[in-house]
């Protein structure tokens, strides 16, 4: 675990992917921070779509192609994942509030980033996109995200704590590939660590999958209740009617059956 993450342990989770965030900005190059400050800034301003990540995936595959003569489609491997942070980033700074929306951002940003390094490593993009490939069979992916996340506190921690390991693999991918760590940290993290990460993504990703099942409940059993007591209503306000307009007859018929008096 890295120095600002480790430090940052006892605190909340969103706290802890800022941390994490931050630790893999320290290990950039001053071109990559301006970069990656700049790819921040697109897309605080236009948070990314489904068509980025199409776009993304087939720009992957068209520069990996082209920069080491690789015909073999990464895209499809990387959709996934890529996805579930998409739709994290897309949630905006009203649902996520300012200062998280700018760390989903990041995450976003800084994950494009460590793709795009990878391009022209066919080893290391063939290690990371099997990974997220695996991971991407149980990636958080949920249409209605954008309602469900502002009602549990859970849901958010459990979100935070799924992308924390996505930076985290990114961190690590950048430190295995770079000049100045590739000498001395290759030996030491192989198989072993790839795994590892794979089997937090997908304990993050039950706990995530766990949490929308019961605000899903919680919510039709809401809406049921809530037709059960329209339905109530309407027919309480059906018998008032019928009373009313009986009240009504009684008191405007003539009386049946009874004696007429006349001049005599």
């Amino acid at each position: 675990m890295s120095t600002a993450v480790r430090e940052a342990a006892s605190l909340r989770a969103d706290i802890r992917l800022e941390a994490a965030v931050l630790d893999f900005r320290r290990d950039l190059s001053p071109s990559q921070k301006i970069e990656l400050d700049s790819n921040e800034a697109q897309w605080r301003k236009k948070p990314p779509t489904i068509q980025d990540v199409m776009r993304l995936t087939a720009q992957i595959d068209r520069q990996s192609a082209r920069n080491s003569g690789n015909r073999r489609c990464f895209g499809p491997r990387l959709t996934n994942v890529l996805q579930s942070i998409q739709q994290f980033a897309a949630l905006g700074d009203i649902v996520l509030g300012g200062s998280q929306n700018i760390i989903a951002c990041s995450v976003w940003a800084l994950v494009r980033m460590t793709l795009f390094s990878m391009v022209g490593m066919s080893t290391w993009l063939e290690k990371l996109s099997n990974l997220l490939m695996l991971a991407g069979c149980s990636a958080p992916r949920y249409e209605r995200m954008a309602l469900l996340y502002p009602q549990s506190q859970r849901l958010q921690s459990h979100m935070s704590e799924y992308f924390i390991i996505v930076v985290r693999i990114c961190h690590w991918m950048l430190r295995q590939t770079s000049s100045s760590f590739s000498g001395t940290l290759f030996g030491f993290l192989g198989d072993s660590d790839i795994r590892g990460f794979q089997s937090e993504l997908e304990r993050w990703a039950i706990a995530i999958k766990e949490e929308v099942q019961i605000l899903s409940v919680n919510e039709n059993r809401t809406g049921i209740q809530h037709l059960i007591r329209s339905s109530e209503a309407g027919a309480f306000h059906r018998r008032q009617k019928a009373r009313m307009r009986l009240l009504d007859s009684c008191s405007t018929s003539p009386a049946r059956g009874g004696m007429t008096y006349g001049p005599t």
